[in-house]
């Protein structure tokens, strides 16, 4: 049997010899530049009544079921096909002009499966019910065909934008936008990741609405939306405690005292399910991964016995306990506190987060002289989800959609005023203007060339390509 302990560093990585390296922090290559859409628009009143068009679905209008059920069924309904050229061909679609697509026939799309998605989008609830003690091992297959599902919604939503059939246009966009949540109230953080995907796919086809002559303001339906679309708490607590659903012996590790062959046994466990390998009586009785493991605890023990006495341990107590299960204990103490660390800003605006988050970790466990330190804290760090990354690209969604308030409060302001663009954001009275939920200060503004320049720049410390910038022309020969 082959085991891959680069995979599972987390115990086993001072005999790799790729512990005492710390993981570099993203670098800004300054080639980059932010996203820009120019968007010509025409002003738009606010709707009256002001939920004249929806982006999500009421209440009242919801029908008893687990939504689940639907979308499941819904990607069984879509085209299976051995290789995805046909579908890379369909996806190409979702970035071809509008005006094309009125000449084009929208029989490919797989009518069965949005019908089924409709359906999901109006159900009271979605429960996925994954069987959440699988742990590291749990297998998602279906999230791929999730994202596809967003995809075909995404493009009947630009078909109907393209012939401006503005209700069928908003139903799909609402099935669609319901897919990104729904899909991320799944516990593991990839179902929010891909919740996030679906929800910007979606957004850009809301992009492509506003913009054609006669769209509807949108900026009560975007208001009303769920905020945020993709929330990650549950997720990124699931992440926490992942590996006490993998391994369940763990969380009585410091109350119940193990025989030296069981603690031995979990150890050499742990990297071995890990890699999604079996543990059986092969991998038992590996030769390598005993004397790894062997080396292992003779290499902590001494370190961890003495970080476990100033913790407030009974020397009484560690004494009791094999050599191998203070080890482990150790390593699981301080494995918590790189992931709780990590978590912890997940409860606070990514604002807030930005400069305090897990990269604080890595350069403290960098800094230090305690190589001992550096080789039982690193391979913990290596196996934490990227629970700051999926935090950004949550608040990046947000951020979005708060762009695109601006751009129908900008469209409503024109509308009250001959159709001339605001001086600033702050000109505008009709409505909240929000602010960038990343810094939470406004969005960048100016007039330039009788254009608008709307921006959200990138994060501090991010790619320029994070960035967002809208370019506004108003065409203003429908105003009345």
């Amino acid at each position: 049997m082959k085991h891959s302990y680069l995979k599972s560093a987390l115990w086993l990585a001072c005999l790799a010899g790729l512990a005492g390296s710390i993981p570099e922090l993203p670098a800004q290559t300054g080639k980059d530049k932010p996203r820009t859409v120019e968007l010509t628009l025409e002003p738009a009143p606010e709707p009256n009544p002001a939920f004249a068009y929806r982006l999500h679905v009421t209440v009242p209008n919801r029908e008893p079921g687990n939504a689940a059920q639907s979308y499941y069924r819904a990607i069984t309904l879509l085209p299976n096909q051995p290789t995805d050229t046909n579908w890379d061909h369909f996806v190409e679609l979702l970035t071809t002009n509008v005006a094309i697509l009125r000449s084009k026939s929208s029989e490919p799309l797989p009518q069965s499966a949005l019908r089924e998605l409709h359906t999901a989008a109006h159900r009271q609830y979605c429960l996925w019910d994954f069987p959440m003690k699988d742990g590291f091992s749990l297998l998602l297959p279906e999230l791929a065909r999730f994202k596809k599902l967003g995809q075909a919604v995404a493009l009947q939503a630009r078909f109907q934008i393209a012939n401006r059939q503005w209700e069928d246009a908003l139903e799909s966009l609402t099935a669609g936008l319901a897919l990104g949540h729904d899909t991320s109230l799944g516990s593991p953080l990839i179902n929010g990741l891909v919740g996030i995907a679906i929800g910007q796919i979606m957004l850009n086809q809301v992009e492509e609405f506003v913009q054609q002559p006669g769209a509807p303001n949108l900026y009560w339906a975007l208001t009303a939306l769920p905020s945020p679309l993709v929330d990650l708490r549950l997720s990124m607590e699931w992440e926490n405690e992942w590996l006490f659903h993998q391994f369940p012996e763990l969380r009585e590790i410091e109350k119940k005292v193990l025989s030296a062959k069981e603690a031995s046994r979990l150890l050499r466990k742990l990297p071995t399910l890990m890699n999604g390998q079996e543990f059986n009586e092969e991998a038992d009785n590996d030769w390598h991964a005993n004397a790894a493991a062997t080396a292992f605890v003779a290499v902590f023990y001494p370190l961890a016995k003495k970080t476990l006495l100033q913790q407030g341990f009974a020397e009484q107590t560690l004494d009791s306990f094999p050599a191998a299960q203070v080890t482990l204990i150790h390593g699981l103490r301080v494995f918590q506190h790189y992931s709780q660390n990590s978590l912890k800003w997940a409860y606070v605006p990514y604002r807030q987060a930005a400069s305090a988050n897990r990269s604080a970790e890595l350069e403290k466990l960098a800094a230090t002289s305690d190589l001992n330190e550096k080789l039982i804290g690193a391979p913990a760090m290596l196996l934490l989800p990227a629970l700051g990354r999926a935090h950004l690209n949550s608040a990046l969604l947000e951020r979005n959609f708060a762009l695109l308030r601006c751009v129908e409060a900008i469209r409503m302001h024109a509308s009250q005023n001959q159709g001339k663009l605001p001086g600033s954001l702050q000109e505008i009275q009709a409505v909240p203007v929000p602010d960038n939920p990343i810094t939470g200060s406004p969005f960048q503004y100016k007039i330039e060339g009788g254009k608008a320049f709307l921006e959200a720049a990138s994060p501090p410390g991010e790619a320029a390509r994070k960035g967002l910038k809208y370019v506004i022309t108003i065409n203003a020969t429908t105003t009345k």
